[in-house]
């Protein structure tokens, strides 16, 4: 990547595409994590912003910065995750790359993310709901940084502090539209996914 002081980048990466971890500096400091935990990557001046990701495949694919044979000059690219053992013969992964200029200041960026998001949305023929019930009702939610994250009530298993709030909640006529259950409550695996469903 060039040296050119008035490029900048934005990397999404790890949990949550960026909510818990990104990257972000001049363009010629550009490092990468890991290649298995990344996400949209935007490279912008004051003037334009372009945005760089998978557009297919998006659970076996991922990118990767190197330098080249001569340790030098820093390459991004795009394929199939280094892990996957075998390809189907008819396999396709494609890439974006959206560019939008950035106008109004500081909410450029967030802007070109949107552009972003559009495009692909008009390529997978979806549109962005005007409802959504887990963000216009309340939800009761055990993810993280709730109360009931990996916490149970004195004395009982997750599944009785589920009914035991259950319960509570229509007792006291709290109108709760859904409710999120989080990781603990099925036995995890390899890399801490889903190993079964049977509740703990």
């Amino acid at each position: 990547f060039s040296k050119d002081v008035s490029l900048g980048y934005i990397e999404l990466n790890g949990n949550q595409m960026g909510g818990n971890d990104y990257d972000i500096g001049p363009i010629y400091n550009i490092t990468r994590k890991d290649a298995l935990r990344n996400g949209p990557l935007a490279v912008f001046s004051t003037k334009c912003g372009v945005i760089l990701s998978t557009a297919s495949s998006f659970m076996s694919s991922s990118s990767l910065l190197r330098k080249d044979l001569g340790g030098k000059v820093k390459n991004y690219g795009f394929g199939i995750m280094g892990s996957v053992t075998s390809v189907p013969a008819d396999h396709r992964t494609s890439m974006i790359l959206s560019s939008s200029p950035l106008k109004g200041g500081p909410d450029g960026i967030r802007r070109a993310f949107v552009s972003w998001g559009n495009k692909l949305q008009v390529l997978y023929n979806t549109k962005r709901p005007n409802y959504d019930v887990t963000l216009d009702y309340l939800q009761w939610s055990t993810d993280n940084g709730a109360y009931y994250y990996y916490n149970t009530e004195p004395n009982k298993n997750y599944q009785d502090t589920v009914l035991q709030f259950k319960d509570y909640s229509e007792k006291m006529e709290i109108p709760f539209r859904t409710v999120l259950l989080d990781s603990w409550w099925y036995y995890k695996g390899k890399g801490r996914g889903v190993k079964e469903w049977t509740a703990m």
